[in-house]
């Protein structure tokens, strides 16, 4: 009834949906609900006085220029209200009023339409009053902005400062003014974490994490990382139970269910250990290819135990493409059939197998509609995959390499470089401010692409010049 409190949609968007690999979100996508959600029914009620008010606000400026006399005038309110009406219908369906110069341009256009076009005589009693108060919340809300503006200023200074230079422990420590100011922040939290796992300093790191958890417990990502980071010092049984509340907060991510499983069987616990495994094969089949899969038997065993149709994916995928690079065109024609699947990784396949049928034009199209529609790390590295051996094929040794060494490159990311596709914008999204775009740390060994592509790349690289 009351709504979540001011700015805290994205936050409480967690706890409703699985995040990862579901994208965070910032706002509701339209004003009314997002002020229902934020402000419940109070919000609701002013939000209809507001419009109301201004409704009756913009009517009485019209009435004022009615009169041919003020033709100019006229102008400048059908401008404004035209501009203003977009703004508004746009919030219908975005908010981008969340940015600044996006408020401020569209608060113009409101102030020109509403504003009375009259000077509105008030009681001076009542004025003066009206403007002590305000200038008052003026003056607090200058100070405050500016107070918060310079400790931002300095987290996003030790941050930048520490990535450039490679100096991480230094960089995490520099951030403890500012922890200072704000023991809670579980930005700087597992910033300080995310920068002290990247200096190898696991114990520092998975503090750092868990002091997150302690201010934000529905922070997948940090569960997952104190998780990993406690399996690394070789505490399985606690990185067990901290991935179990990374499943439980991210239920559909693959990944948790698997980092999960490696837990569990390191703690003792079989049973855990496999129905993990398989929770983590029937979210994502193409785990299996990891290098690591089969050094488990647990593992191993739930790989057996994948459904025929689950199991086929890959396999096909891997089929066509093993027989596509040998120049088997009949074989990979034959795995890879009429093809009925759709996006960038099809696309890609596609054009594979037409270079290996020595179909150049069909190859070329099949390319480019992969290269459009190419829309996550794992998306561009099958197209630059691809690519490689359309390149090969048609005997262009120049244009291949480049392929393959722009394809080796997207595989090996730098060091803060994004993993999860949605990480470089999720600390704006859900916590309102910025931070490093990697959200795993390198402990876990996560990896954006496809695990079938990074077999087949293994398995078929480049060879010559």
């Amino acid at each position: 009834v009351s709504g979540v409190g001011l700015y805290t949609f994205g936050h409480e968007l967690a706890r409703y949906s699985s995040i990862p690999p579901q994208q965070a979100q910032a706002h509701a996508h339209n004003f009314i609900l997002h002020v229902a959600a934020e402000l419940g029914l109070p919000g609701v009620l002013a939000l209809i006085f507001t419009v109301t008010m201004g409704g009756r606000g913009w009517l009485r400026n019209w009435r004022a220029v009615s009169a041919p006399e003020h033709a100019s005038d006229r102008r400048l309110l059908i401008g404004a209200t035209a501009g203003g009406t977009g703004f508004l219908i746009h919030h219908l369906f975005d908010i981008p009023a969340m940015m600044p110069a996006i408020a401020l341009g569209g608060l113009l256009v409101l102030t020109l339409a509403l504003a009375p076009f009259k000077p509105v005589p008030t009681e001076r009693s009542v004025w003066r009053g009206v403007s002590v108060l305000v200038s008052a919340l003026s003056i607090i809300l200058v100070v405050t902005s500016l107070i918060a503006g310079v400790r931002y200023n300095s987290y996003v200074s030790a941050l930048t400062d520490g990535v450039r230079s490679g100096e991480y422990t230094q960089a995490a420590d520099a951030l403890n003014d500012q922890l200072a100011a704000d023991p809670d922040g579980v930005a700087l939290q597992t910033q300080r974490g995310m920068l002290f796992a990247l200096a190898g300093e696991t114990e520092r790191a998975r503090a750092a994490y868990e002091a997150a958890l302690e201010a934000e417990p529905l922070w997948a990502f940090a569960w997952a990382n104190a998780g990993m980071l406690a399996l690394t010092a070789g505490d399985a049984p606690l990185a067990q139970a901290y991935l179990t509340e990374a499943v439980l907060i991210a239920p559909d991510e693959a990944w948790l269910h698997y980092w999960r499983s490696a837990a569990a069987e390191s703690a003792g616990d079989e049973l855990t250990a496999e129905a993990a495994a398989e929770a983590a094969l029937q979210r994502n089949p193409h785990l299996r290819y990891l290098p690591e899969w089969d050094t488990s038997q647990i593992r191993a065993a739930a790989a057996e135990s994948l459904s025929p149709d689950l199991a086929a994916s890959g396999a096909r995928l891997f089929t066509t493409v093993e027989n596509a690079v040998a120049g088997r065109a009949a074989a990979a024609r034959a795995a890879w059939g009429s093809n009925s699947m759709s996006g960038a990784v099809s696309a890609a396949i596609s054009a594979l197998v037409s270079a290996s049928e020595g179909d150049a034009d069909a190859a070329q199209r099949h390319l480019r509609a992969a290269q459009m529609q190419a829309g996550t790390p794992s998306d561009s590295a099958w197209t630059l995959y691809a690519e490689t051996f359309i390149w090969q094929a048609q005997h262009n040794a120049a244009a291949s390499r480049r392929a393959w060494d722009t394809l080796i490159a997207v595989l090996s990311p730098g060091a803060i470089a994004p993993d999860w596709e949605s990480g470089a914008n999720i600390y704006y999204l859900q916590l309102l401010t910025t931070g490093i775009p990697r959200m795993f740390v390198p402990q876990a060994g996560y990896t954006p692409v496809d695990p079938l592509l990074l077999a087949i790349v293994a398995q078929y690289p480049l060879t010559g010049s």
